[in-house]
């Protein structure tokens, strides 16, 4: 049986309390987790594009 499967069984035999109270946390962790996923997306866009204080744009710039 898959974690799925087994989660789905538990959640099937607890109180509707429980299961708002389960639903809670997942919705939580789903949100730190793509709220994590978004914040790598952007540091790793961040390094991938050359910064204006790039030392190399400056001398071209100032060689101009």
């Amino acid at each position: 049986m898959t974690a799925r499967e087994q989660l789905i069984q538990e959640i099937e035999q607890v109180s509707d309390a429980l299961v708002e109270e389960v639903l809670d946390f997942l919705l939580f962790v789903k949100g730190r987790q793509n709220q994590s996923n978004l914040s790598s997306a952007d540091e790793e866009t961040q390094r991938s594009q050359p910064s204006v204080l790039d030392p190399g744009r400056q001398s071209i710039q100032n060689s101009k």
